[in-house]
């Protein structure tokens, strides 16, 4: 790594990545951190050395030793920033970081030497976000999601659709006595991976899973919906086309005149309303009137544990008793370990920091344990999502010199190009999932 490259990197933004490591042994832990990231690699059939022409080997490209020290002292959110830094590259990224994950940073006895160490040190940093986690600026929204602004997973065409009806444990207080149900019932639909899928394809794609979740909500007419919290506007264009009145809660100003904006270019200025708040969970008195349906479109797993509860107390307090919240958020699997978990510190320290990835268990027993609704169908499609985040990766790297002209700097750019690497790594080993919920009140006189 050129040492120009580690100087030009602003130490008030990224004091962390700027940073030279030092603590306790560093020297001895770096040098069983490189013996141990070579044994994985090696294990993992990662090349460490300049790949022979004419073959398609996966490497990774080790430019500064220093990666060695910041494992050493930070294993994975070590690993985070040393990409941040620039000290290695990699040009499958998804891939390699699917190895990793699988066969761990710290393997052999050097890499159990080196945990002890960490552990005596004590000098892993801990995740402390730089930003404050609310919503994302509409620009690098567009450099990520395209000119619609439509984060969240895209729904392709293809892909095979299986829907069963499945008995799910009903968690709530009381469950299996008076004749309030041990079990719910719940429509669960699983769609396969898309097949053939092309850029020319993911604006499509996007509006797809939009309609998908306006159905879900069975939004129509004179409904009033809320889109909680912002997501760029694409999805309230779309209901107020359907007929429906449409109140966006935004935080952020860039977003507020965005959606205002656009709404007025589709001559749907008087329908679209824009509520502002000064944070993502506002106390629901803030809103004047009830929803038939409410929209969160992966923002969930942003707001942490306590958080999401509040969200889903507040949002039932806001919906009509026959009304639907539609979620499309990313969920853990079973296999969602703690190399999966240390591995998005990268994300809460320089992202969200709260993020909180729940099990769909997890998830079904704070909503059946703390409010009065219940999760009646869900749609799993961790494919599409995969090819989602693929499409995004590719799309920001392609505005790349974009970015830089609105101010996103070498580091910044490097974060959301790795970030992005980690979701599809995380979905394609099969620890996180991407879900659409249904969840609805439950009649009380079923409780």
């Amino acid at each position: 790594m050129k040492s120009g490259e580690r100087s030009s990197i602003d130490a008030s933004r990224w004091p962390r990545v700027a940073r030279t490591p030092d603590g306790f042994m560093l020297d001895n832990r770096s040098k069983w951190a490189a013996d141990a990231f070579a044994a994985t690699c090696a294990r993992a059939g990662i090349a460490r050395e300049t790949s022979r022409e004419g073959t398609d080997e996966l490497r990774i490209e080790v430019r500064d030793e220093m990666l060695f020290d910041r494992i050493a002292e930070a294993d994975w959110l070590g690993l985070g920033e040393s990409y941040l830094a620039g000290e290695w590259d990699c040009e499958r990224l998804p891939e390699a970081l699917s190895k990793l994950l699988d066969e761990g940073l710290d393997g052999g006895p050097k890499g159990s030497m080196l945990r002890s160490m960490r552990t005596l040190a004590r000098s892993r940093p801990q995740p402390e976000a730089i930003s404050g986690g609310a919503e994302l600026p509409t620009t690098l929204l567009g450099l990520i999601a395209g000119p619609n602004l439509a984060t969240g997973s895209a729904l392709f065409a293809s892909g095979v659709r299986t829907t069963v009806q499945e008995m799910k444990t009903n968690h709530a207080p009381g469950a299996g006595r008076s004749g309030f149900p041990s079990k719910w019932p719940v429509h669960v639909t699983y769609i396969d991976p898309p097949k053939h899928v092309a850029r020319v394809d993911f604006a499509t794609a996007q509006l797809r899973r939009i309609d998908a979740m306006l159905d879900a909500g069975r939004v129509r007419a004179g409904d009033h919906v809320l889109v909680w919290p912002s997501t760029g506007g694409e999805v309230a264009l779309r209901a107020a086309d359907r007929g429906a009145g449409v109140d966006v809660l935004a935080v952020r100003e860039d977003h507020a005149e965005t959606i205002l904006d656009r709404a007025e270019e589709a001559g749907l200025g008087g329908v679209v309303q824009v509520l502002r708040a000064d944070n993502e969970v506002p106390s629901p008195r803030e809103f004047d009137s009830d929803y038939e349906a409410i929209i969160n479109v992966e923002r969930l797993e942003t707001f942490g544990k306590e958080r999401l509860r509040s969200w889903l107390r507040n949002a039932e307090r806001i919906l009509t008793p026959e009304g639907t919240i539609v979620v499309q958020m990313a969920v853990a699997t079973d296999t969602f370990d703690e190399a999966a978990d240390s591995a998005t510190d990268i994300v809460r320290s320089y992202i969200w920091p709260n993020l909180y990835y729940p099990t769909m268990e997890n998830l079904r027993r704070i909503v059946d344990r703390d409010t009065g609704m219940r999760i009646a169908a869900e749609t799993h499609y961790p494919g599409h999502y995969s090819e989602t985040l693929k499409l995004n990766r590719d799309f920001f790297a392609a505005c790349s010199r974009k970015a830089a002209g609105l101010g996103y700097d070498r580091v910044y750019r490097r974060l959301w190009d790795y970030h992005l690497a980690l979701q599809q790594a995380l979905v394609d080993t099969g620890r996180l999932n991407m879900v659409q919920l249904e969840i609805v009140k439950v009649s009380k006189r079923r409780r």
